[in-house]
């Protein structure tokens, strides 16, 4: 599978999917165990809620070629008690702080979802990690105080060349797999020992 889509990305395929399309079409297969086989190396599964950006990007790569660059993943935000509307942001030791939203509509003009966009903030000052947070609105995506999102995770394209943001996106290091580690072969002089030693035949 690895192979096929990166013979798609040599021939020219762009990950760049709309807020539509991550509500309506990612998002409902995500969350029935049904993802599709050609993509979902590029929407990873974390808890995205549960690190700080730095150290989701230290894990996962941004995908190739996609505008604003960026890291999607599949995950869940937590409503805090007591409220259906206001949910957990926390973040390790930082916080996204919520911008703005806005209404996604399909092309008759119905609402099928809502873009939330988050800045990250740590030691009272922002940073220029960006996320955008797509919810669908449909019913059985919401599962008792956890709702399943898709996230967007990427640097702000207004954060200077020195910024420690872009830093850490482009830390990712592409982890490899251990090398096989071979038994030397057996010494010659030890073979003849081994064989010099065993019992004759009855």
């Amino acid at each position: 599978m690895e192979k096929h889509v990166e013979k798609m990305l040599s021939l020219g395929f762009r990950f760049n999917p709309s807020a539509e399309d991550l509500i309506t079409f990612y998002l409902p297969r995500l969350i029935a165990g049904k993802p599709m086989k050609d993509t979902e190396k590029f929407i990873c599964r974390a808890d995205v809620y549960g690190s700080e950006p730095s150290d989701l990007a230290g894990k996962f790569a941004p995908v190739p070629r996609c505008e604003k660059g960026g890291r999607f993943f599949f995950t869940s935000c937590k409503r805090h008690k007591g409220s259906s509307t206001k949910k957990e942001r926390t973040a390790g030791a930082g916080t996204w702080v919520r911008q703005n939203s806005k209404e996604v509509k399909n092309k008759a003009g119905v609402k099928v979802g809502e873009t939330q966009n988050f800045r990250f903030k740590k030691d009272g000052s922002y940073t220029d990690w960006l996320m955008e947070e797509h919810h669908c609105c449909r019913q059985q995506a919401v599962a008792g105080d956890e709702e399943p999102v898709i996230c967007r995770m990427y640097v702000s394209p207004r954060a200077p060349p020195d910024s420690a943001a872009r830093q850490e996106s482009a830390a990712f290091v592409q982890q490899q797999p251990a090398p096989q580690v071979s038994e030397p072969p057996c010494d010659k002089k030890k073979r003849d020992d081994v064989a010099e030693e065993a019992p004759a035949a009855a």
